[in-house]
């Protein structure tokens, strides 16, 4: 239930963020390093929790679930919580005008998780069968 709040919010404010905000303050960057931790831990669950196949098969085995999530929303997972702006930050500042529209630019992988919840309508459809 927290993921889903977080994956609202990440959905609502991210294009805003993006298309108004020049900067992020410290509680602007804190949150951003909240919300990216709590996906950390979601990458973390799924490699080791169990799923249901389409056929409501139950798949347990840890090799199979790691291999499945590596396949399927690793590669994405991973680029929507990797730190772009901290790289992007450590080059030279004097074009600042240019380097605020790469960080922008950056910021729009964030907004993958609309993908998540698309994701999480299906499971909610599939409990109300």
């Amino acid at each position: 239930m927290t993921l889903t709040i977080i994956l609202v919010f990440t959905c609502l404010v991210t294009p805003y963020r993006i298309a108004f905000s020049e900067e992020d303050d410290e509680v602007w960057t804190i949150l951003n390093i909240s919300i990216d931790i709590m996906f950390l831990i979601d990458m973390i669950l799924s490699f080791i929790s169990a799923y249901y196949t389409e056929e409501y098969e139950l798949i347990e085995d840890r090799r199979i679930i790691a291999f499945t999530y590596l396949r399927a929303w690793f590669f994405i997972d991973f680029l929507a919580i990797f730190p772009f702006e901290k790289l992007q930050g450590s080059g030279n500042n004097n074009d600042l005008t240019g380097s605020n529209e790469m960080v922008r630019l950056v910021r729009l992988g964030r907004l993958y998780k609309v993908l998540r919840l698309i994701k999480l309508v299906r499971l909610l459809k599939l409990g109300k069968s």
